[in-house]
């Protein structure tokens, strides 16, 4: 599943990030779960079985969020294939992100 967003839109949010070690440590994992119940409107529940999902060591969020900048240029490639002769050359993937939130969080 991916998500996007016009760069207008993303930048009107002044967004406070959580860093990696703090989401997933442990000591931290009920301070989570109410942050995840009280933006998402998420019952107690709801929220325990979300972060249980999200801080999963194999399955979860990415630990340090990184971008797969390869996995998204070969998906880029097979557009282009898709798409045929007019898009035989994959598009640059600066076109389409704006990693600079990203960025500003490291």
């Amino acid at each position: 599943m991916a998500y996007s967003a016009s760069a207008g839109w993303a930048s009107s949010f002044n967004l406070r990030l959580i860093p990696k070690s703090s989401a997933r440590d442990p000591a931290n994992r009920a301070d989570a779960e109410g942050k995840l119940a009280e933006h998402l409107k998420l019952s107690p529940e709801t929220a325990e079985r979300t972060y249980r999902v999200l801080a999963h060591s194999k399955s979860g969020f990415t630990p340090d969020a990184e971008f797969d900048m390869d996995g998204f240029s070969n998906a880029l490639v097979v557009r282009a294939e898709t798409l045929g002769e007019a898009a035989a050359i994959p598009a640059d993937p600066g076109r389409y992100l704006d990693l600079s939130c990203y960025r500003r969080a490291l």
